[in-house]
């Protein structure tokens, strides 16, 4: 009987560690969702609290990105950016933190031919 428990404790345990392992530790929202070519795009990472955040990095894939310094547990948990004058092709944005936790959203650039 106590073999089955404990078997089940340590499964139960095994199971919970890697929800939270591979829980995503960033997130990220954009505005508008549809732009006209040249137009401005926010991006904003939220960054749950942790010792381990050291870098982040907001980027449109393909166009730009801005890298920012994170101080651990310090950092503030929000950040955003506006990209202005995003051109035709580009429809993604990223927050990535410390190069390995990405989170995306797609958006468009209406009115390229």
């Amino acid at each position: 009987m106590h073999v089955a428990r404990l078997d089940a404790a340590f499964v139960a345990f095994v199971i919970a560690t890697a929800v939270v392992l591979t829980a995503p530790r960033v997130s990220v929202r954009i505005s508008p969702n549809v732009l006209s070519p040249g137009g401005s795009l926010t991006v904003t990472c939220k960054v749950p609290k942790d010792a381990r955040n050291r870098q982040l990095e907001i980027a449109i894939v393909g166009y730009t990105s801005h890298i920012e310094p994170l101080n651990g547990e310090d950092a503030p948990s929000v950040r955003q950016m506006v990209f202005t004058r995003v051109p035709c092709g580009v429809e993604e944005a990223w927050c990535v933190v410390n190069n390995e936790d990405v989170a995306k959203a797609k958006f468009m650039v209406g009115g390229c031919e």
